[in-house]
């Protein structure tokens, strides 16, 4: 082991000050931050807002304190086609609604796995502790979206607004954990000294009850019915009648996820393209849909999304969007100069930064509009963000290709706009992945 001593520490203060520039990028950050120190004006002038196609698209949504963007970008999505169904300019769908089930499943998934799986497993076991370590969370992937949405339906917001809870998840799901927790460990205790699956299952179903309890006092009770009005872009009242949430899906979205193909593009070259991938053990709902992927060249993940968006559609896809990133809504590799005015960073491509997870899918929004050449290549991408509108433009955010490239990994598209190889791969048998990788960070 070699120690930091007085004389390395003495060496490191003499290099620091041969720069002098150091002295004045050191007050600059002091007073105003790494960012807004290191921002890099000529690449914001860049981003216009000013795209050659768009989608339609609703009103600016906000998750607030939360991490149910999946959740938001799949309804903001969906709501699309519920506009032009209802003749309306804008519609919100409740996130909360779906936000309720989704906890009450994971909740489900976690304890059915335990007792089917993780009764007798060592406290130390890499896959007990990767399950048991957080048994609810807010993050999700479009399958966990589809698996509560075909389960359960779908509802205005009006139906089942938000609470202080489902803007601000972290106490609730705090809470939910610890007791989860506390029945696991009673549950492999009662186990161990009876060998006696029955009692466990009474203390499964007590564990249920305790999260159902927390749920409705925190997000509020689910609609079993609800009847909606509202003014269409005509200016005409409508009134609906009294329905179900799973009702209201069926009739107003019915078939638009049924052929909805999950693309990735993985960096590490070690699955081929046109490869379908599935983390069996990454699901909300026990029976549901896991994680499960077609893996493609970034190129033709770009051509995909431009497709359904030329189409009409917006495209759900999954991206790292804390890295070169602003709240001003410009997503660009060149936004900040941090090489200039820190130290430069090594060669680190996107392979290494996926593999070390540097870079892995954090954050889900909707693409709704690309600025494309002459040679229809695109320029910039036009983001639809669920972090209120006084983020980015008006909530909008601009992509440079050139981040597209480096930090999306990503996106929901119809099978129909996939190429024949693609297309064809869907039949092929999926390669397990394990829960540990990084296509599985949320």
């Amino acid at each position: 082991m070699k120690n930091i001593d007085e004389n390395l520490i003495k060496k490191m203060e003499e290099k620091y000050a041969e720069n002098p520039v150091n002295r004045v990028i050191e007050n600059a950050i002091f007073k105003n931050g790494i960012k807004q120190t290191s921002i890099n004006n000529e690449v914001v002038k860049k981003h216009n807002f000013v795209f050659s196609l768009e989608t339609k698209n609703g009103n600016i949504t906000d998750q607030k304190r939360s991490g149910r963007c999946w959740i938001f970008a799949a309804l903001n999505s969906v709501r699309v086609k519920l506009m032009q169904e209802l003749n309306m300019d804008s519609l919100e769908l409740s996130q909360n609604y779906l936000h309720f089930y989704d906890k009450l499943e994971k909740a489900n998934y976690y304890l059915t796995w335990m007792m089917e799986n993780g009764l007798e497993m060592d406290n130390e076991d890499r896959l007990f502790r990767a399950l048991n370590q957080d048994p609810v969370q807010d993050g999700g992937y479009w399958e966990f979206f589809v698996n509560l949405i075909e389960k359960y339906g779908v509802c205005p917001k009006d139906a089942m607004n938000e609470s202080f809870h489902s803007e601000s998840t972290a106490d609730m799901v705090t809470q939910i954990n610890w007791r989860l927790k506390a029945y696991t460990a009673k549950m492999r205790k009662l186990f161990a000294e009876t060998h006696d699956l029955s009692e466990v299952e009474k203390l499964r179903l007590d564990a249920l009850n305790d999260v159902y309890n927390i749920l409705v006092k925190s997000l509020g009770r689910p609609p079993k019915s609800f009847t909606y009005e509202y003014t269409d872009k005509d200016k005409k009242f409508v009134r609906l009648d009294e329905m179900t949430p799973m009702e209201f899906y069926k009739k107003y979205v019915g078939s638009f996820l049924e052929d909805k193909i999950d693309l990735v593009s993985d960096p590490r070259e070690i699955f081929p393209y046109n490869q379908l991938l599935v983390a069996p053990l990454l699901n909300n709902v026990v029976g549901g849909k896991p994680l499960t992927m077609l893996n493609v060249s970034i190129e033709d993940l770009k051509e995909a999304m431009i497709k359904q968006m030329q189409a009409g559609e917006t495209v759900w896809f999954g991206c790292d969007v804390s890295t070169y990133s602003s709240y001003d809504g410009v997503m660009d590799p060149g936004l900040y100069d941090f090489d200039l005015t820190l130290t430069k960073t090594p060669d680190f491509s996107k392979k290494e930064k996926f593999e070390s997870r540097a870079s892995v899918i954090s954050h889900a929004m909707n693409m709704v509009g690309v600025n494309l050449d002459k040679n229809d290549k695109p320029l910039m991408w036009k983001v639809e963000n669920s972090w209120g509108d006084k983020n980015g433009k008006k909530g909008f955010f601009s992509m440079s290709d050139e981040w597209f490239t480096e930090y999306n990994y990503m996106a929901i598209v119809d099978k129909k706009f996939l190429s024949k190889e693609a297309q064809e791969a869907l039949n092929k048998t999926a390669i397990e992945i394990p829960i540990f990788d990084p296509l599985c960070e949320e």
